[in-house]
């Protein structure tokens, strides 16, 4: 019993005294503790890897070495194949345990090829791209507001590589989800330098999926400068996606209540821009009002970049198509001005001020270290479901009230610590 506790500790030590490692590595978390052969990890891994060789599609050798397919994907994604991007997230999102350990020597290989390739250069993974979160209530208009500004930023004079990632909630019910929003950015998806992929969440809070930072690592390998990342339909708590992209844009429209709502904390203390979408026709007036609001709340709020001088912008906003008028808009000339790409002025503005002042790089070590200790906590909340059937007894005395659920807790957590899985 000892000794099975001592490897437990020794695992996570092993993790955390590789942090600095993966503290610059973004496109693998556990890469350096893979590169101990004797560890119970590799072993099962080795074990099952024989298993599913000839069934599984992205199917590795016995030796712990990446198998050649997997090796042809990541040259495709290093390329910028975008078939082969595909076939990487669909590698990465998936939550089979054997795609969990070849999607770490798919990201490995990628990022090592990519210290290869640049080690005599100025590039600079960490800034190769640009990742904007878009955030907001559901029926805020974030599908349209992608499509149009992301359409537009692969023509000239921008010719941007435009890739978004919109997350669709995943029923509680069935698992399942309609990844649907595609169907809202047809301009976009017909676009030859863009890439639409949507995901589900499976179930994950925050407005993103637990593997939002490694797809859009993904993209940015594969060429992507600009990469959109929409969530959900979110409320007021719902922050997650802050930390996975470099700017955080919260979404809302001119009916979105009163000041009181832009004084409440949580989401609107960590957006860096603020759009008032659908300020067209008879919504104008409406939208300037909430403007107001908006602005004399965020003069009462402590948002946070505000250590740095950045103080979050409200726009008005149209998402519209120039070619649909509202009948009765009386403000043509005024709306002329609260087109997506002045939004697009507001952010290229953000972005160079953060570049100046170093604050991108930060806010990309913060994502990896964030991401690192994201997987910590999955793969342990995994090893205890993995547990449940011996923990049955623990849960049926706080089901019948002999215990509370706090003690029930730790009578868990102790079983755990002299039980613990094989792969922990």
């Amino acid at each position: 019993m000892a000794l099975r506790r001592k490897l437990s500790i020794r695992h996570i030590s092993s993790l955390l005294s590789s942090s600095h490692k993966i503290h610059h590595n973004p496109c693998c978390y556990f890469s350096t503790s893979l590169s101990h052969h004797n560890h119970p990890l590799i072993r099962n891994y080795n074990h099952a890897s024989i298993y599913h060789h000839k069934c599984n599609p992205f199917s590795t050798t016995a030796k712990n070495e990446i198998s050649n397919e997997i090796m042809q994907i990541a040259e495709g994604v290093l390329s910028g194949n975008r078939r082969d991007l595909s076939r990487a997230i669909t590698l990465v999102e998936s939550t089979h345990p054997i795609h969990f350990k070849q999607a770490q020597l798919l990201l490995s290989y990628i990022y090592q090829k990519k210290q290869d390739q640049n080690k005599n250069s100025q590039y600079t993974p960490n800034n190769s791209s640009f990742r904007i979160g878009i955030t907001g209530p559901p029926g805020a208009g974030k599908s349209t507001f992608v499509n149009q500004l992301g359409s537009q930023l692969c023509d000239a004079p921008y010719n941007k590589h435009v890739s978004v990632l919109p997350i669709d909630p995943s029923s509680f019910l069935s698992g399942g989800s309609i990844l649907g929003d595609q169907t809202r950015m047809l301009d976009l998806f017909k676009k030859d330098s863009a890439f639409v992929r949507p995901s589900p969440n499976r179930l994950s809070l925050g407005g993103v999926s637990d593997t939002t930072y490694e797809v859009c690592t993904l993209c940015e390998t594969a060429g992507y400068d600009t990469i959109f990342v929409e969530t959900v339909g979110v409320g007021q708590a719902e922050i997650e996606v802050a930390n996975c992209v470099d700017m955080f844009i919260l979404v809302i429209t001119p009916t979105s209540g009163d000041d009181l709502q832009g004084l409440k904390r949580g989401i609107m203390e960590m957006a860096d821009l603020i759009i008032v979408n659908k300020a067209e026709g008879d919504m104008v007036n409406a939208a300037k009002h909430i403007k107001h609001d908006f602005q004399r709340a965020l003069g009462l709020t402590h948002t946070r970049r505000a250590n740095i001088g950045w103080t979050p912008k409200i726009v008005l906003c149209s998402s519209l198509p120039k070619m649909i008028k509202h009948k009765s808009d009386k403000n043509n000339d005024e709306n002329e001005e609260n087109t997506v790409l002045k939004v697009w002025e507001e952010i290229e503005i953000f972005r160079a001020e953060m570049e100046e002042k170093g604050e991108l790089d930060r806010c990309r070590r913060e994502q990896s270290k964030h991401a690192t200790w994201k997987y910590v906590w999955r793969n342990i909340k995994n090893n205890v479901e993995d547990m449940k059937p011996h923990l049955m007894r623990i849960e049926d005395k706080v089901m019948n009230n002999d215990i509370s659920p706090r003690e029930g807790s730790n009578d868990i957590l102790k079983y755990i610590w002299n039980n613990p899985p094989k792969d922990f």
